[in-house]
């Protein structure tokens, strides 16, 4: 059955955030996970939440999803 991890980000430090972005994708696809949602426009449908950026991640298995973490 899939796994999903969803993050809120908050960048603080965009020249640490670009080395990020260039290691992440690599990781992810080493525990056989995908990117479903990756930043852009959030629309809340209830309540005050606001995400900064928001990343929405699958992956095959919780044990593979807690292998990544």
């Amino acid at each position: 059955m899939s796994a999903y991890i969803i993050v809120d980000i908050a960048v603080h430090d965009p020249e640490r955030y670009k080395e990020y972005l260039r290691l992440a994708p690599d990781f992810v696809a080493k525990h056989q996970g995908r990117y479903l949602v990756r930043g852009g426009d959030v629309a809340v449908a209830e309540g005050d939440w606001h995400p900064e950026r928001l990343v929405v991640l699958e992956f095959p298995s919780s044990e593979h999803a807690h292998a990544f973490l």
